[in-house]
């Protein structure tokens, strides 16, 4: 072949190189971006994940408590946001008494905040500013976080069932829970009657 010449030949070896090789360029600059779009998001779970908490359940300080003496609950001048939504306040200095023994419903639109009443009050979150009491004690400052949460039930709106056996769900939170226990609390939920103690 003549150096000086280009065959019709090699001219569409060199036309079909490039149409097939130029989406896999272009592809590359996508990928790049995403890369660096993915690592942003990576470098941010693994900031969360290395956050620090204030909120320690294992911690041995604090008032042990082995039974809530009245129940009473009391929110003052609570202002909250969630972490990851700093500039939207779902409270802003609310107030909400529950006196003891009274069944209370709270009512509200979704995204109000029902749910993070109970967030703050089971201690899964701290508000920024405010006070949350049981029985006038700060729970923040005065209750061991492990025994208040035993303390509490709570049933939520999202059913979920934990590795094991049915008779294991239900004695999750009492692992020395006797047989008849278990069957109590079965009979008590209305589901004694179509359960399978060991079904898994």
């Amino acid at each position: 072949m003549n150096r000086n010449l280009l065959t019709s030949k090699h001219l569409f070896q060199v036309f079909f190189l490039l149409m097939s090789t130029g989406e896999n360029i272009t592809d590359t600059g996508s990928i790049t971006s995403d890369v660096a779009r993915g690592s942003s998001v990576v470098a941010s779970a693994f900031a969360t994940l290395d956050g620090k908490t204030e909120i320690e359940p294992e911690s041995p300080e604090g008032l042990k408590v082995t039974k809530v003496s009245k129940g009473k609950i009391e929110l003052k001048s609570v202002f909250f946001y969630y972490p990851s939504r700093p500039d939207q306040a779902i409270f802003q200095g609310m107030n909400l008494k529950i006196e003891s023994g009274k069944t209370v419903a709270l009512v509200r639109r979704s995204g109000s905040g029902k749910s993070t009443i109970i967030g703050l009050i089971e201690r899964f979150y701290d508000p920024i500013k405010g006070q949350v009491l049981i029985d006038d004690r700060d729970i923040i400052k005065s209750y061991n976080l492990k025994s208040l949460r035993s303390q509490i039930a709570l049933v939520s709106q999202e059913p979920a069932l934990f590795v094991g056996s049915i008779c294991e769900n239900i004695s999750y939170r009492k692992e020395e829970a006797t047989e008849s226990e278990i069957k109590k609390a079965a009979i008590c939920a209305n589901a004694h009657e179509f359960i399978r103690y060991d079904h898994i």
